[in-house]
């Protein structure tokens, strides 16, 4: 009986969560709003705010819908596996930018590197940056052939191919090496 009684409550629940479910605060603001979301660490949020607000008055159409704190990271995580993140985030760490990129996720900005800076039209974008920020940011090249002899590749890939009509599958393997590592016994 009490099971019965149980089950009954959970399904009760379960129906009432498509009817009283909480608001998204974005879908209030209707379809031109730029949604951002940062971490909120030591200097606060109330740059973010400031910065929305500046945004606004540039792009009068769109509202500036951002939030904050110290666990971003873990509250957007499900919407960037779901395919919708954030129109702007800042902050959120362990996120493979290049899959995000390549499935269209997060947009390259290389194009705008070289438009003026805001606010500094004397300086191009790139140049607002700390020296070397945007070249550890870059995906590596890959190489046919590797002729560095003072340094090996990051990454190895191994791609098997098979004769013309032999139509097994067969992924392509790409290997981190142990740089440094004795990986290998000794031969004598």
């Amino acid at each position: 009986m009490r099971s019965r009684v149980v089950l009954v409550f959970l399904i009760t629940l379960y129906a009432c969560s498509f009817f009283f479910r909480g608001e998204d605060p974005k879908l209030e603001l209707g379809d031109r709003v730029m949604e951002g979301v940062f971490f909120q660490g030591g200097y606060g949020m109330q740059w973010v705010y400031d910065t929305a607000a500046e945004f606004e008055r540039a792009h009068g159409d769109i509202t500036a819908y951002v939030w904050g704190n110290p666990r971003a990271w873990d509250q957007t995580r499900p919407r960037f596996l779901s395919g919708s993140p954030p129109d702007v985030f800042w902050g959120i760490h362990n996120i493979n930018f290049w899959v995000n990129l390549h499935d269209g996720l997060v947009a390259d900005l290389d194009s705008l590197m070289e438009s003026p800076a805001y606010g500094q039209e004397d300086l191009k974008f790139k140049d607002t940056f700390f020296d070397g920020a945007l070249e550890e940011g870059r995906e590596p090249d890959w190489h046919d052939e590797w002729t560095d002899p003072e340094r090996l590749p990051a990454l190895v890939a191994l791609r098997v191919s098979f004769p013309e009509g032999d139509r097994r599958p067969w992924p392509e393997l790409v290997i981190a090496l142990r740089l440094g590592a004795d990986v290998a016994p000794k031969l004598r």
